[in-house]
């Protein structure tokens, strides 16, 4: 039994592994919220790189391409992560964690953001962070982050908890 090449289509239908892949070792147990991962989920996860992160997610969540498309007049020809996280990732979301926070589009978006806080660059952790773990962190709807709780992996959740503990220096 072999693990498959299902990297980018792992990560849309993120952990369906068969008992058969499983058993072939397919999986890193303790990663990503306990559920098993097939090896190339970590590996995509090593892999994915700051200027290649919006096309990943694109391929991914396609649902969010029609929002990116209507927004591409604001970056022109060069965008920003940050940008694209801001005006795309994190408004499709909050509408989905008030409104339909059960939508499989919606796990499969915290499942990319668990991938990026896995990424072994940390320009791709940081946005993660930035964009994601701080917004909930800091989200005065107890609605949404209540659900995004329910959906996120440890190591956003660990983010987002870190970020709502911290008190600046005096």
């Amino acid at each position: 039994m072999k693990c498959g090449k299902r990297k980018y289509e792992a990560i849309s239908k993120l952990l369906t592994l068969t008992e058969n892949e499983k058993k072939a070792g397919c999986y890193q147990p303790d990663s990503f919220d306990d559920r098993f991962v097939p090896k190339e989920i970590v590996s995509v996860a090593n892999e994915m790189v700051y200027t290649t992160v919006i096309d990943e997610l694109l391929i991914s969540i396609p649902e969010l391409k029609p929002l990116y498309a209507e927004n591409t007049h604001i970056w022109s020809d060069g965008y920003l992560p940050y940008v694209v996280f801001g005006l795309v990732v994190v408004p499709t979301m909050e509408e989905l964690l008030k409104y339909d926070w059960q939508s499989p589009v919606l796990k499969r978006i915290f499942d990319f953001i668990e991938i990026m806080m896995q990424s072994k660059h940390n320009d791709v952790q940081t946005l993660a962070a930035i964009e994601i773990a701080e917004w909930l962190a800091y989200e005065e709807n107890t609605v949404i982050r209540t659900n995004a709780i329910k959906l996120m992996g440890r190591k956003t959740l660990k983010e987002m908890n870190g970020m709502m503990n911290w008190r600046p220096n005096h």
